[in-house]
């Protein structure tokens, strides 16, 4: 049985395959605080979409991969999420 420290914990390991994706959607947490929503199709800019279009991408594209990563410049509870899809 885990000891009360360590539960709760989440690891996260990446992948050390490559992942072959066509576009990339992020959450990010902008300078007030407010979430932003972007996509970057292959080898294109990144451009803002709505936190609608985010979502029922989301729920429904094949998520190949997930990618949590903490926010430096904030205090361990912001977090990005990038998604790719296929």
């Amino acid at each position: 049985m885990p000891d009360n420290n360590t539960m709760g914990d989440v690891t996260y390991v990446p992948s050390p395959v490559s992942v072959l994706y066509k576009t990339i959607y992020s959450i990010e947490v902008n300078r007030s605080g407010r979430l932003q929503y972007y996509k970057q199709p292959l080898n294109q800019k990144r451009s803002r979409i709505t936190k609608t279009e985010f979502s029922e991408i989301y729920n429904s594209s094949r998520i190949m991969a997930i990618e949590p990563v903490q926010e430096p410049k904030h205090s361990g509870n912001h977090f990005l999420l990038k998604f790719f899809t296929h």
